[in-house]
């Protein structure tokens, strides 16, 4: 109200034009700068779940792996060939090959 009742120059409004204007781009400015900082991070947390997430399935894998490992060496039926090649018998016995 009391701006309406004084009268401006046309440099003095201009100068207030230049003061908003420059206001306005300082608000723009630091908005986008914040918009720009929250996307980095939302990338940078997603690359850091990802990567976690590829370590726990790739620890699991290779639990699962070394679980069929243990479980087929408990199931495997060693015949009297590969017993021989380690040079005993299925009684225990030493075979002659190897005495």
């Amino acid at each position: 109200m009391i701006s309406s009742l004084v009268k401006k120059t046309p440099s003095q409004r201009n100068l207030t034009n230049a003061v908003f204007f420059a206001a306005i781009m300082v608000f723009v400015l630091l908005i986008s700068s914040v918009v720009v900082s929250l996307v980095y991070a939302a990338r940078e947390a997603d690359h850091v779940a990802s990567r976690a997430e590829m370590r726990i399935v790739k620890l699991e894998i290779e639990r699962q792996i070394e679980i069929a490992q243990r479980d087929q060496s408990l199931f495997s039926y060693w015949d009297e060939a590969y017993l021989s090649l380690r040079g005993k018998t299925r009684s225990g016995i030493y075979s002659r090959a190897y005495c």
